[in-house]
């Protein structure tokens, strides 16, 4: 009997964590574990690296207040086979 290992498919997403009170924003990377990633497929990069880059260019591009009152920032989430893994 011959074994087959499963290969899972590694990618990363950015996402944006905080915003304004009224709507449910993300805190924490962790909240996403075991959720479906619901986004465009071509959001997703496929080295760590690149999704990093643009998540730099990104919280670059935010305004003091969006980084102080709001608490937004960018982060980079691990999505295999298409689920947050929480890292």
């Amino acid at each position: 009997m011959e074994r087959y290992k499963r290969v899972f498919k590694e990618e990363y997403a950015v996402i944006q964590l905080g915003g304004s009170i009224g709507s449910k924003s993300i805190r924490d990377k962790k909240q996403l574990k075991n959720k479906k990633y619901e986004g465009d497929a071509s959001k997703l990069f496929s080295t760590e690296q690149e999704a990093l880059n643009k998540a730099t260019r990104l919280n670059k591009s935010l305004s003091p207040g969006e980084k102080q009152y709001y608490k937004i920032k960018y982060v980079v989430a691990e999505v295999i086979d298409g689920k947050y893994t929480g890292n």
